[in-house]
Formats: C-alpha cells, structure tokens, sequence
C-alpha cells in the first residue's frame, strides 16, 4: 500500500485526507496539536510541528512514506519539498518553494528576473543585528508601506503605516509573527479595481488551470481577507496578460506539479504586480468556491497528477461562487475587550437559498476575537449565485447577511 505524510490535520485537511484513503492510500498526519480534527480520521497520527524538519523525515523514512505533501500552509510546504527531496520523492524544487514561501526572497527574486515589484527594503527584527530593520530605514520608501513577516501567512502581523511614526509598532507586531526575524516592507501597490485572488493548477511546468476572483478584505485592520469571488470580470485580453505572466514565473522558477495560490494586482501603473504565489493550494476553502464556480477540483487534480493520470481539460462556463470567512469585529459590550463567548450564527433569507456548504471552526460556547488574522475565523461559508448582482449584494453587506451573536 502506497503511504502518505499529510503535515497539517486541521478541518481543512479533512477533503484531502478523504481522497487519498478514497484512492487507496495509507495515509499518516503529522500536526504539532494533539486535538487537530483530522488526526481522528487518518490511519496514523504524528504529534509532530509541519516545520520540524528532522523529525518529518525520521518519519518519512520510518514508514517508507512515498508522498510527503501538504494542502494550504506556506511553512509545511517547504518541509514537504525539502524531505521529498531528500527521499527521492516526488515534488517540486525545495528552493523554489522556498523562494515562494518567504516574502522578502520572493521580491528579490522577482526583482532580479525583471518582474513588477514596488520597491521594498527588508532586514532582521532584532535589535543587535547588524542588519537591523529600524524604523528610520522606512524612510527611504514612499508611504504608505506594508509591513510583514516574510515567513508568516494568513495576514498575521501584516500592517499599514501611513506615516514613518507608525513603522515601529508596525515592525513590533510583525516580528510578533517571525519564526526566522526577517521583516520586509514595501511600498503599497495601488490597483485598479480589486485585487485578484485564486488558485492555479501546474501540470509538467504548464498552467494547465487557473481561476482568478475578486478578493475582498475586512478584519479589524481592513487588510484580512473575508471573501474572494469568482470569476472576475476582467476583460479576457487582461487576463491572458496575467497568465502570460504567471507562466513565466513558473517557466523561470521551476515549479512542476500541484496547486499555487496566487495573488495579483493590476497597478495603476498598469503593471502586472505578481504579489504572492505560493507553492500550495488557497486558505478559507477557495478550492471549494472555485470548484462551485468551475467545476475544476484542485484536489481531485492533484491526486490525478500522484497516480499518473493525465490532466483533465479546464471547464469552459463559471457559475459566481464565492467563500465568506464568518467573524466579528465587535469588542464585548459589557467589557469593552476583544473577547466574547460565541452563542449562533444567523444567515438572512437572502443568502441562504445560496449556501453550498458550511465549515465551521468554532462551536457556541468557544471564546471568539475580532477577525486580526485568519486565524480568528469563526468558520467559511461556500456559496453558489445565480448572478453577479446577487452575490455583489451579499458581499457589500456582510455583516447583515452574516450575523454573528455573542455576549
């Protein structure tokens, strides 16, 4: 029997561990979380962190793993790669997916190729470090600026100055979030219309699929992603140029097989501002929006891509789909503190003839916080429209479609 590693065993997990076992594979989570969902479901479970590099491959070669992979986390993506690498498996270039999976290599690389990058500068976080990125250093770049940790995903310790008094707080959360103390900042890339978010699947270093949404941002900051909805409604030609340029970066970087995630911005310089690709597939279920929209299942695909089979051809028509991340941005009334106990969530009458399925990461009784990170979630709702304006609708109202109760 075929064996698998899945480093992950969140909810999320649980539709890849469900294809594998369904495919006849024998399949082992590793996740540092002894209570992680899909540890239940999986024939064996490892209480092992997806970034503990040493400890994946011990038990890759204790089990005679013949998969190492993961489904939508930048770190456990590259300590898939690399353990591949090391067992002769099969995956993409482990320092590919490290380039992907780290922002400040990301844009240098980016850079040096001759992509669209905003000018950037990045360093370390900490003090006595030579190369210290102070606040002062900001100063060099036009504001407002983004400030990240460029090994962090689900926009943890992501923040916007506008101002250079704002950069050493802004620094300080991000190093919050830093597992290797890089801090990048960059100049904020103003877009015509929204920013565009999606997965795309490689087959053989071809963009064999890709689809491209809308993404729409909100959380306390207003930099969180809460929604992407697909498709787009750019003009076709536009969306060949991305592609186009999508294409080169995979030709360039070597990436082979699988899912990326990718977001992109439409300057308005009018440039093409590749502004993240990661070597794995999206967060908040968008493989499930986009399987609603297209019917493409980026899991089904990859599987495919495991056992040899070849590719299936992109599907021609797109229904509106769209994920919602379910949170709150209320502080508690009685304590004024970011923290509230969960009592139900409500949908409108509106929104639920359109609900195609609901993942739920938080139960009534759980203490819940306003939407910093995706972390913060309370669940992901997957929807199917039978128009634009109606899902336009829903998405400029959330909170009245979306109804969180807490005390």
């Amino acid at each position: 029997m075929r064996r698998m590693i899945v480093l992950g065993a969140m909810e999320m997990h649980r539709r890849w561990i469900q294809e594998a076992q369904r495919r006849g594979w024998e399949v082992h989570t590793a996740d540092y979380l002894p209570d992680a969902p899909c540890h239940a479901i999986a024939d064996s479970a490892h209480i092992i962190s997806t970034t503990d590099i040493p400890a994946i491959e011990h038990l890759a070669r204790s089990i005679q793993a013949d998969v190492v992979t993961t489904f939508n986390s930048d770190p456990a993506a590259y300590t898939a790669a690399i353990v591949s690498h090391h067992l002769g498996l099969h995956g993409n270039p482990a320092d590919t997916v490290r380039m992907m999976s780290d922002k400040a290599l990301f844009r240098s690389w980016l850079k040096e190729r001759g992509f669209a990058v905003p000018a950037f500068i990045s360093g370390s976080g900490h003090l006595d470090n030579p190369d210290y990125l102070s606040a002062e250093k900001c100063g060099v770049l036009h504001f407002p600026i983004v400030i990240k940790p460029s090994d962090a995903s689900g926009s943890k310790g992501v923040s916007r100055a506008h101002t250079l008094s704002e950069c050493a707080d802004a620094i300080s959360m991000a190093m919050q979030y830093s597992r290797n103390g890089v801090i990048i900042a960059e100049e904020y890339v103003g877009c015509v219309g929204h920013q565009l978010h999606g997965d795309a699947f490689i087959k053989d270093g071809e963009v064999h699929f890709l689809a491209l949404g809308y993404q729409h941002f909100g959380g306390v900051s207003k930099m969180v992603p809460v929604s992407t909805s697909f498709p787009s409604k750019l003009p076709t030609q536009t969306l060949m140029e991305v592609k186009r340029e999508l294409q080169r970066f995979i030709s360039l970087s070597g990436f082979r097989n699988g899912a990326i995630n990718v977001e992109v911005r439409i300057g308005s310089d009018e440039k093409i501002y590749l502004m993240e690709v990661g070597a794995r597939a999206g967060g908040n279920y968008t493989h499930e929006a986009i399987e609603a929209s297209t019917g493409f299942d980026v899991v089904s695909a990859t599987f495919d891509s495991y056992d040899h089979f070849p590719a299936s051809a992109p599907p021609p028509t797109q229904t509106p789909a769209c994920y919602i991340v379910l949170h709150t941005n209320k502080k508690n009334d009685t304590t004024d503190k970011d923290e509230n106990v969960l009592k139900e969530i409500k949908f409108s009458k509106e929104l639920t003839p359109y609900i195609k399925a609901i993942h739920m990461y938080k139960t009534p009784g759980d203490k819940i916080t306003s939407l910093h990170t995706a972390a913060d979630a309370l669940g992901v709702v997957i929807c199917q429209f039978d128009s634009h304006a109606q899902m336009d609708e829903i998405l400029q109202s959330l909170e009245k479609h979306c109804v969180v109760i807490h005390n």
